[in-house]
Parts: C-alpha cells; structure tokens; sequence
C-alpha cells in the first residue's frame, strides 16, 4: 500500500494533552484537524473559562472532536493514555491505524501529513512492507522549530554532523508532540508509565520499546513549531548559550525521572542516552544556577527529586508518592 496524505488522514486520529490552555489553543486544533479525522482534548483540570473555546470548537465538529474533562491534574502520562484508550475503542468502528500525540502549544506545520507519508512510504520500501507490524515501527517523530531559541531538533545538528541526503534516521528517543504511533505498536509495548508524570514520559516509551526491538525514527525536515520552556539566550565565555527557564517544580521531575527511567534502560543498547541524558541534565542544571531566577527555590527541589529518585528504587517505594507526590502535583 502507497501511503498518501489523503488516505492517511482517514487512519490518523489525534490526542492533545492542555493543561490551562490559552486562547490560540483552539486555533492549533484547528490546525490539528487538517491532519486527521478525528482528536481528542484531554485536559487536566483547567477551569471553565479555560475550555469554554475547546467546548464550542466541540460543539462546532461534532464528531471530529471529543473534549475529556479530568477534575485535576492527573499528569502527562495519564492524560495521553487517556487519549488514547479512547481512540482504540473507537478504532473499532473507524479507520483509525495511527494516533499522533501534540502538546497544547505545538503547531503542526501544513505539510505534515504529506511528508510523514513519504517518510513512511521509504521505510516501507527499507522494510518490504507498509505494515507497520511488520516494520517494527514504535514511534515516527519529527524536528520542531523553537521560536524562542531559533533553533531545531534536528538530531544531525544537535550531533554537529553535516549531511543533507537523509532525511529521516533512526534514534533512541524523540519527544511526544508530533509523534506518529501505530495503534497496533501500542498495544504491544504498552501505555506511558504514569509514575513519571510529565518528564521523560516520551523517552521511557521509547526506550521501552527499543528494548522489545522495536524502531523509533524521527524526520529531519522541521514539521511543528513548539517552544521548549521559555527559552532565552545568553553569553558565556565567547558562546552563544540558552537556557529554558523552566518552574522549580518541573526540576523536581527532571531529576527524579531520570533516576527512575534510567535502571529501565537496556544498557547494552542505550548507555549512551543514560550518558548524554545525564549530561545534559548536569549542563541545564549549571545554566540555570548561572542564569535563571528562583535559583534557589529550583536548587532545593532538584535536590528534593534526587531524594525522590532513590526512594522510588528503596523498599520505601510505597512511601514515595506519599512523601513526594501531593506536594508537587498540586502545582
């Protein structure tokens, strides 16, 4: 089968995860609905005036979009799997094969659709199959553009490698928002693990799924706009440098969830994520002492996630979301 931007939107229903949306939310599911037939809201505690757009937009294409109303927030984790659940029964009775996972604040670009059916059509022609059974596909993830910081995703780049010809390879991990997953993929490896919350949420799934031999592509071409934090650049010896200013409480599940995902990792095959996460984490932790507020406050809850971190894997487990949980949740 010759996938086409046209046949794929009838197989590709969507989930976007909101969290206190603002008012152009409802302008990115618009968007959204140029790439599939059918996407599902699940918002974790918003108040009303917050959803009062997403209801009308809901009320406007009925049928084509479902607004799930959780009470509080439940989590990244939870909402997609929420989401999801949802598009599987409903793949029972529609053509629904694929599932693409956004945040609140991603933008998907026009072409989207058209370029993640030529990356599919050139993976099935590598794996002699349009099945994604058959080619062991976890994750399709794409590049994004971050208005803030001007730059993208792009794997090559970040690497510092120089080649124009490819146009999709193979990695270890790519983040939630534009990711393409086959429902069938799914139902094998599992849902998000929802003790993670928000952090690393994306990552472990693949991991998890690179461990049961699974593949995790991402597409080059830069295909959704979406902001990392709030980024903002500075100065540092000679270098141009950015920092994501994000909140103390996202700190405390920066470090904690990279305690607890990386023992999950197949060390044979992705020591070098534990590597390159955990310097990355050292890297963001410096330029945020140097550059960002709060300094402080955010210093005491990363040290506050380690704790949590080690509790999780001690036989004090039980006592982690009780010491550590509410606390943080509840922002």
């Amino acid at each position: 089968m010759l996938y086409t931007a046209q046949n794929l939107k009838l197989e590709v229903a969507l989930v976007m995860v909101t969290f206190h949306p603002d008012r152009q939310v409802v302008d990115r599911i618009s968007a959204a609905l140029q790439h599939g037939d059918f996407i599902v809201v699940v918002d974790n505690g918003s108040n009303s005036n917050e959803l009062n757009g997403i209801r009308t937009l809901s009320t406007e294409y009925s049928g084509r979009v479902e607004l799930i109303e959780n009470r509080q927030n439940l989590g990244v984790a939870a909402a997609l799997n929420i989401g999801v659940r949802w598009i599987t029964d409903l793949s029972r009775s529609r053509p629904f094969r694929w599932v693409a996972l956004l945040d609140q604040d991603s933008l998907l670009r026009p072409e989207y659709l058209t370029e993640v059916a030529s990356s599919l059509n050139r993976l099935a022609f590598v794996h002699g199959s349009s099945d994604p059974a058959m080619m062991k596909l976890a994750v399709l993830g794409v590049t994004h553009f971050d208005p803030d910081s001007k730059l993208t995703s792009d794997p090559l780049r970040i690497n510092r490698i120089s080649v124009r010809n490819i146009l999709e390879l193979p990695v270890r991990t790519v983040i939630t928002s534009g990711s393409l997953i086959p429902l069938s993929s799914w139902n094998t490896i599992g849902e998000m693990w929802e003790a993670l919350f928000i952090d690393h949420v994306d990552h472990e799934y693949c991991l998890r799924a690179r461990k049961l031999g699974y593949h995790v592509v991402q597409i080059r071409k830069a295909l959704m706009t979406h902001t990392i934090g709030r980024s903002s650049i500075h100065k540092f010896l000679g270098r141009t440098v950015c920092s994501s200013n994000h909140s103390a409480f996202r700190w405390f599940y920066f470090v904690r969830n990279y305690l607890l995902v990386a023992p999950k990792v197949d060390w044979r095959r992705d020591w070098r994520w534990v590597a390159r996460e955990g310097r990355s984490l050292v890297y963001r932790f410096f330029l945020m002492c140097l550059f960002e507020d709060n300094r402080l406050s955010k210093v005491a809850f990363c040290l506050r996630g380690m704790l949590a971190g080690f509790v999780y894997w001690s036989p004090f487990r039980r006592f982690e979301s009780s010491w550590f949980g509410p606390a943080y949740i509840s922002n």
